[in-house]
Order: C-alpha cells, then sequence, then structure tokens
C-alpha cells in the first residue's frame, strides 16, 4: 500500500485458517493451519490489503530503515509493531491519538460511523481525505474542519504546557543554586594564620 496521507493506515491483526497445501499433500486430505494475518486499511477508504504479519511487517521495516521512497516513517513502523506485540499478547491495540469516542461533540451515532471507516481517532478525521468524507456523507467536512480546528488547540496547548515545564525546571534550577550557596556560606570560616601583632611594651 502507497504512502499518501499524513495519518497511518488502519491496521487490524487476525488469527486466520488458511490451507496448509503440503500437509494436505502428505495426508490425503485437507489441512487447514493457523496464520496471523495483517489487514491495512486507510482511513475512510473501503479497500483493504491483506497480507501476512510477519512479511508485511518485515517488509515496511526494511523498507524504512533503507530509506526507499514511498516507505512508511520509522515511527509509524515501531508503533505497528508494538500494536502487533499487544494484540499477540491479547491487549487492546493502542491507538494513535485520541478516540472518536471521547470527543464531545460526536453522538454515538457519528462516533460509531467514524469507527467504521476505520477512522479510529479525531487525528484521522482531520486528515479525512476527499473520499472519506464522500464515504461518511453530510457533515463529513464540517467535521474535519473541528476535527483540525481540535487538533490546532491540542498543539498549542501541548506547546504552552511544554513552555511552563521548561520555566519550572530553570526555576528549580535556580532555587537549588541558592540553597548550595546558602549552605556554603553556614560553613565556619577559616582564621588565617599569621604572625601574632606586636604589642607596645609600657613604657617607664
Amino acid at each position: 500500500m502507497e504512502l499518501h496521507q499524513a495519518r497511518p493506515p488502519f491496521v487490524e491483526f487476525k488469527r486466520v485458517a488458511v490451507h496448509d497445501k503440503l500437509r494436505s499433500e502428505e495426508l490425503g486430505r485437507r489441512v487447514t493451519k493457523d496464520l496471523d494475518m495483517a489487514f491495512i486499511m486507510q482511513p475512510g477508504s473501503r479497500d483493504q490489503v491483506e497480507r501476512v504479519a510477519v512479511d508485511w511487517l518485515d517488509m515496511i521495516r526494511t523498507k524504512a530503515l533503507n530509506a526507499i521512497p514511498g516507505a512508511y516513517p520509522q515511527e509509524w513502523v515501531d508503533a505497528f509493531f508494538k500494536k502487533f506485540k499487544a494484540w499477540q499478547d491479547g491487549q487492546d491495540m493502542p491507538l494513535d491519538g485520541t478516540s472518536v469516542k471521547e470527543w464531545p461533540i460526536l453522538s454515538p451515532a457519528q462516533a460509531e460511523n467514524l469507527i467504521t471507516l476505520k477512522l479510529m481517532t479525531i487525528e484521522d478525521v482531520a486528515s479525512m481525505t476527499e473520499d472519506a468524507m464522500r464515504a461518511y456523507g453530510m457533515g463529513g467536512r464540517e467535521l474535519k474542519q473541528k476535527a483540525q480546528e481540535w487538533c490546532k488547540g491540542k498543539d498549542a496547548a501541548s506547546l504552552e504546557n511544554e513552555a511552563l515545564k521548561k520555566k519550572l525546571a530553570a526555576l528549580e534550577e535556580r532555587l537549588a543554586q541558592i540553597e548550595q550557596k546558602s549552605d556554603n556560606s553556614d560553613e565556619p570560616q577559616q582564621v588565617k594564620r599569621g604572625r601574632k601583632p606586636k604589642t607596645e611594651e609600657p613604657m617607664g
């Protein structure tokens, strides 16, 4: 699947039964085996690509490492491996962004319609293609605009939070320096040793 948008594709892992041709020929009857598959779909698209999970993961990792044109960014590849591991461990696969279910402006039906199109996060909605908006139907373009505004607000809040963290770190460092100086000033000062002052002898 070629890279053509700013958001990673939706990937779902499933274990399916497939025909084991070699074993079937050996035993003279149809034999199936379990195989882990990756189902890849661009958010908002109805086209789905099926690949053997380990083969697909190895392929995209090789492309990313060799900077092959059209390759997924390394952070996407790392996220796919993380999702695959979570799926193997029986855990919920982590989302890359904020779930549309947590978006207060959506009704339950709107959220479910987006999820059906594999638009799982608000960030996915903000990056909807023309095809995705057509697939969603009436109100798709408006939702995309609102999602983009939400992302801008989130980014601004993130930058502000980062700036506050830097100010706090600088303040803590300054306080530590002041405390260190204060501790040093409490140490007993050493008396300089030297010749005793000469005293005048009484006259007479």
